[in-house]
């Protein structure tokens, strides 16, 4: 029956278009010479061919190479396309400096000539002064990334008409491509707009296929510094990869030039399955790497060529950051000891002749003056550079720092000499590079102290410009996970960057904060980097830290920071997300969901026309499970899913799935584990609900769960028919309780009240109750009467103890923030009897609540009388003065169905 399936949907599938396989545009500026006009090279060109709308190739930012395209406030320039039919990548890295004004725009259009046949389909805009960000639908959350190259990417589909696009890795917008159906990439627009300079580089136009065969998803990421001397190089594998040549070395041209027919040193792994590879040896201190990674295809043997990512490897020694400078002398024109550590003055390590940037002070009293610095814990020093107190007199008043006794502590008390040193006079020059060093070979100290001996002047004042102390890191840093990172997987191996001089490294681990701090929680002693804690609870925060030992040392150990981290929330059983439509690959969603066709049930899952998954109504993400049934003939309809999985760890309590149901739905929903059969013990009317339904099932109705071999998702009952999606399969450390959650949904009767139409169109009573944030109810009165809903919930008479409210799109002056709740049990238009009253304190706070966003402070009451009906008034809003209406997203009754 499968066969016979597949093989209707392979003929289906024969009408499909192809998508072509060939990169029509690929731009670095390479080949360009810095500071030229772009104007007229390599196809550029200013907007409608005015070369004064060009651009100049700079070299002040790359992301590639050395060179990329200024885009100034006069830029409006143009790289022309011929592409028709297809699905197409395209991406591009932007960089935008802070500090900037004005909003330059990112441009794609369907059709281009000079003059004539200019179509839009992409017009997004990026406010450099607040970030924000544009695009041709509207404003959306994510916002600039600034002074760091970020990719923008857009997935153009002529054949549907659609684009998707990406901000740095997020999706921010899908929309139509072209309102006039052109079926065509026409141009790339970079426009100024008269805002300040932003940079673009790597531009690429390919097609899906292939951006799919190409090795992706660098780590380290391109680009990234401090990068372990251990690393491990890996990488997303192309789609249609059979193996992987690797080319990594110090020069970037030859990374980029090299082949297997001339392999000029750098391909140092050729044909490998692995999708990482490892570095013989330990990696330069502070060098920066190239690397390449081409895809191979088995049959034919056709190799596509990757981008060059780069990384820098972690220096030999780190800055001090977050000093604090203190003094005992008092400052002159509050030039104050900060400013010796907050790196003012500098540009690229050379200091300014400006004397607000550094420090400079009279002694006060009997004793030497001397400034003070203090870290934010004991380190293992190895320099500190002097800035000397540099301005364009300092060779004739001489305010620097001559003779210098420097003492150094552990705790602030007890002072340790380091010496007695002389620093240098500084130029008086605006370029000024430190010149002197202090070598404080590895002593330990959260305390240095410079005690001023004598100056280079003779007004008894003394100065310093900046001082910037450099260590060994001997202590665990760079924890992974991240320090107080969340959502962290139950499997996850810790991993840290081990102190130079460590022999071992001690672990401690718990979920006791105190018993890491104190060192009572021990769980290992390793000579790696790594350790994997076992059986991790999910939802749990967990502490740790790394104490280094090495006891040839003088000092045998140096005790770690407590780090934290908070275990994933649930496991994903299913969530949808990775079938295609690929049916010779067998990774079709009823390749793994049997259905009717294969356990002779009245199942059948997945449409038949590809997108076999459903596309549209999702929980999350973007597919979800379709599964229609029919019991006219037969006793059920299931959908099987073989597993091979262990439910009884990690805390694990409970099963969960969210159904999304359509009028005319019958039948009693179930599943299976392992064979036995859990009934939904929510109302039946839920199946006929179109909004998403949580499911939270109890795993000890299921008996023992250590050893699950099979999930069934089933409907029973005589004739029983309809179609249910199913998303978001998930196991959770808890059972969600059933017996309190909304009562209304899509489907109940709603009336406005008053019941008058003042609202517009789209803004209707029934979107307050329909499951869904992006709609809304607005009621015109509401800022000058009370406003609200009559509502017949469809599972009938209830018990409503609690309320929950939800902001709609804009204006905070709209929210409701006084309610009153009545219940009937004679019609929706009543008698009504007062239930509670009270106040909405979230939306009523001195900051506006945020948008899309359900009420935090619960709103909770007494009540123990079942009605069939309910009214729900607004009595205030906001801000009634400035506000036009009342205006909800959700309204969510709280309750259980009556017995």
């Amino acid at each position: 029956m499968r066969f016979l399936r597949s093989a209707l949907i392979a003929v289906i599938a024969l009408g499909m278009v192809a998508v072509a396989n060939a990169s029509v545009f690929e731009e670095d500026f390479e080949s360009y010479a810095a500071g030229s006009a772009l104007h007229g090279q390599g196809g550029w060109k200013g907007w409608n061919g005015d070369a004064a709308a060009g651009a100049p190739v700079s070299d002040a930012f790359a992301y590639s190479g050395t060179k990329s395209v200024a885009i100034l406030s006069t830029s409006d320039l143009v790289q022309e396309f011929d592409v028709a039919g297809g699905v197409w990548v395209f991406t591009a890295m932007q960089y935008i400096p802070s500090g900037g004004t004005g909003i330059t725009y990112f441009i794609l259009l369907n059709s281009y000539d000079d003059n004539t046949n200019q179509d839009w389909s992409i017009q997004t805009q990026y406010n450099l002064a607040n970030g924000a960000i544009t695009t041709w639908t509207g404003a959306v959350d994510t916002k600039v990334v600034f002074d760091q190259w970020v990719q923008l990417k857009y997935v153009i589909d002529l054949d549907n008409n659609t684009v998707d696009e990406y901000y740095n890795g997020v999706l921010i917008d899908t929309r139509q491509w072209d309102d006039n159906v052109h079926g065509t990439i026409g141009a790339v627009d970079l426009y100024g707009n008269s805002a300040s300079t932003v940079y673009y580089d790597d531009i690429v136009l390919q097609s899906l296929r292939e951006s799919l065969a190409k090795a992706d998803n660098p780590v380290p990421a391109d680009g990234q510094d401090d990068v372990v001397r251990d690393v491990v190089l890996s990488w997303k594998a192309g789609s249609f990869a059979a193996s992987h040549d690797v080319y990594f070395g110090a020069d970037r041209a030859a990374v980029a030039a090299a082949s297997r027919a001339n392999p000029m040193g750098v391909l140092v792994s050729q044909g490998q399955s692995a999708v990482a590879y490892e570095a013989a040896g330990l990696l330069e201190f502070g060098q920066t790497y190239y690397w390449r990674v081409d895809e191979v295809n088995a049959t034919p043997t056709t190799i596509f060529t990757g981008p060059v990512w780069s990384f820098t490897v972690e220096p030999f020694v780190y800055p001090i950051g977050n000093i604090i400078a203190t003094s005992n002398a008092a400052p002159v024109d509050d030039a104050t000891p900060a400013s010796t550590v907050d790196g003012s003055g500098l540009d690229a390590d050379l200091h300014s002749t400006d004397t607000t940037a550094a420090w400079l002070a009279t002694p006060a009293g009997d004793e030497p003056a001397y400034i003070q610095y203090e870290f934010d814990r004991l380190y293992k020093l190895w320099e500190m550079w002097v800035w000397n107190y540099n301005s364009e007199f300092e060779k004739m008043l001489g305010f620097g720092l001559k003779d210098v006794t420097i003492e150094y502590s552990e705790d602030g008390a007890e002072w340790l000499p380091l010496g007695d040193f002389e620093f240098a006079q500084a130029t008086a020059t605006d370029t000024y590079a430190h010149n002197t060093t202090v070598d404080f070979a590895g002593v330990s100290a959260r305390y240095v102290r410079l005690v001023i001996q004598s100056g280079y002047g003779f007004t008894g004042r003394y100065g310093l410009s900046e001082v910037r102390f450099l260590y060994l890191p001997v202590q665990a840093r760079g924890p992974l996970p991240a320090d107080a990172a969340a959502d962290v997987a139950v499997d996850v191996t810790l991993d840290w960057r081990p102190g130079r001089e460590a022999a071992a490294h001690r672990v401690i681990f718990s979920a006791d904060e105190q018993a890491v701090a104190d060192g009572a929680a021990l769980v290992a002693t390793v000579t790696d980097h790594r350790y994997s804690p076992a059986d991790l609870v999910l939802g749990q925060t967990y502490y740790w830290r790394i104490d280094e030992v090495n006891e040839a040392e003088p000092v045998d150990t140096w005790q770690g920071q407590v780090w934290s981290f908070t275990a994933q929330e649930y496991l994903v059983v299913d969530d949808f997300e990775s079938y295609t439509n690929n049916i010779d690959a067998r990774e079709t969603i009823f390749d793994t969901w049997h259905d009717g066709w294969v356990n002779n049930t009245g199942s059948t899952v997945g449409h038949l026309n590809s997108p076999f998954a459903e596309q549209t109504i999702v929980h999350s993400g973007r597919q979800s499970m379709p599964l229609f049934y029919d019991n006219t003939t037969v006793a059920t309809s299931e959908a099987d899913y073989a597993l091979t999985a262990n439910w009884s760890q990690h805390g694990i309590r409970s099963l969960s799935l969210y159904f999304y149901g359509a009028e005319g739905n019958t039948g009693q929903l179930y599943v299976k584990i392992n064979n036995t059969r859990i009934a939904y013990d929510g109302p039946a009317v839920n199946l006929t609900r179109p909004s998403w339904q949580l499911w939270s099932i109890d795993l000890s109705q299921a008996g023992n769960v250590g050893s699950v071999r099979s999930l069934t998702i089933g409907i029973e009952g005589a004739g029983a028919k309809g179609v249910l999606y199913i998303d978001d399969i998930r196991l959770y450390p808890e059972v969600v309780d059933h017996a309190l959650s909304d009562i209304t949904g899509p489907g109940d009767v709603v009336k406005g009240v008053p019941d008058d139409g003042d609202w517009p169109a789209a803004e209707t009573p029934n979107l307050a109750i329909d499951n869904n944030t992006a709609t809304k109810f607005l009621h015109f009165k509401g800022e000058t009467e009370p406003t609200g809903i009559r509502v017949t919930p469809l599972v009938g008479a209830t018990v409503v103890t609690g309320l929950a409210l939800t902001t709609a799109n804009d204006a905070p002056e709209r929210d409701p923030v006084a309610f009153e709740l009545y219940g009937s049990n004679g019609t929706i238009d009543g008698p009504y009897t007062l239930i509670a009253a009270g106040d909405v304190t979230d939306f009523a706070a001195e900051t506006a609540w945020p948008r899309f966003t359900r009420n935090a402070t619960p709103i909770e009451f007494e009540n123990d009388v079942a009605y069939a009906h309910y009214q729900l008034l607004f009595t205030a809003v906001r801000a009634a003065a400035s506000a036009n209406s009342m205006q909800i997203a959700e309204i969510e009754l709280i309750g259980i169905v009556a017995e």
